[in-house]
């Protein structure tokens, strides 16, 4: 998703994003100016301290500085 379609997204649209290098599938919960709050539906990240794969939960977010 690039900057003009998030810009163009809703509160509650389903969205894909790109985030520790791996595409999610997530929500919009709230759009602030500058930030995008997107809860997190299914996914696994590496941490960069232990190299552990850490899956998501339902009530992970990640803030998309635009």
């Amino acid at each position: 998703m690039n900057l003009r379609q998030m810009l163009q997204t809703q509160v509650g649209e389903n969205v894909e994003v790109y985030f520790m290098n791996e595409v999610l599938e997530g929500k919009i919960l709230a759009t602030r100016p500058s930030v995008f709050e997107i809860e997190i539906s299914g996914g696994t990240y590496t941490s960069p301290f232990t190299r552990a794969n850490i899956p998501y939960d339902a009530l992970s977010y990640v803030r998309v500085l635009v």
